[in-house]
């Protein structure tokens, strides 16, 4: 497809500079079905490459190596099959369960035939205006703390009002910048590592979405024209690919997420 485009609208072979971008979604949908080392997603992981190696050949034939930079990265990581890591699953609805209880305990039961408990995924969102009258009692909170952790393979609980993008806590940090109001829940539900938090039938083999090393570290790869050959050590982003390639186009961007990978380029 992406050599298709390339000859479709001439790519690469202009003084203007082009953009493609490909996802490569194969391994995604290949791995959370079979898990990160099963056979299913070495194979696919194998074709990749052949595929990846048969455009790299096809740009330097059409357009030539000094005349294109390719960038690889990808958007997540993945949680080993729990059973392989002597963990297991945390049950969103165990989630929901528990804090309704606790709550019926305290408040008695919901108003109608409603739930206190709104949605429940790996964040808990509560219905119109019960986390303002939680958060008013300490006792509340600490109690449904409590109820929570004390669930197999939950690590903490967060609360969306204490969340802060200058946290030394990496995890408080990773909440907040993943944090969207109206759209995010009241509270974060952190499990363990390699404890993934879905639905109590477990649909996937591999998950994602956990704030830990094996889920958020990607590989980022720059290959091409005025590329220095060479392994860095210092943390990049995926975010940091944009700006980079801004540079190498000689594009000026008034704004930008990440950093130029300036020891990167020659």
């Amino acid at each position: 497809m992406a050599a298709a485009l390339s000859d479709a609208f001439q790519l690469g072979r202009r003084e203007a500079t082009d953009f493609l971008g490909v996802s490569f979604s194969a391994t995604d949908t290949v791995g959370h079905p079979f898990g990160p080392a099963s056979r299913e997603l070495e194979d696919t992981a194998a074709r990749q490459d052949d595929v990846l190696g048969a455009l790299i050949r096809y740009l330097d034939d059409k357009v030539g190596r000094e005349r294109y930079v390719l960038a690889l990265s990808a958007d997540h990581g993945v949680a080993d099959v729990p059973v392989m890591r002597g963990a297991g699953r945390v049950a969103q609805e165990d989630v929901r369960d528990r804090i309704e209880e606790i709550l019926i305990t305290r408040f008695g039961p919901a108003p109608g035939s409603g739930r206190y408990v709104a949605a429940s995924t790996d964040f808990v969102r509560f219905a119109d205006g019960v986390f303002d009258r939680v958060r008013a009692d300490a006792s509340v909170l600490a109690a449904i703390e409590r109820g929570v952790t004390a669930i197999p393979g939950v690590e903490r609980v967060l609360r969306k009002d204490q969340l802060s993008e200058r946290s030394s806590d990496p995890i408080v940090r990773a909440a907040a910048l993943t944090n969207f109001d109206g759209r995010s829940g009241d509270l974060i539900i952190v499990a363990k590592p390699n404890w993934p938090l879905g639905g109590r039938v477990a649909a996937e083999a591999g998950s994602h979405g956990a704030p830990y090393d094996y889920d958020q570290r990607v590989p980022v790869i720059l290959f091409g024209g005025g590329i220095k050959a060479g392994r860095y050590e210092r943390a990049v982003t995926p975010a940091d690919i944009a700006p980079t390639l801004a540079r190498v186009a000689g594009i000026q961007m008034p704004k930008a997420e990440g950093r130029v990978l300036a020891e990167a380029l020659k």
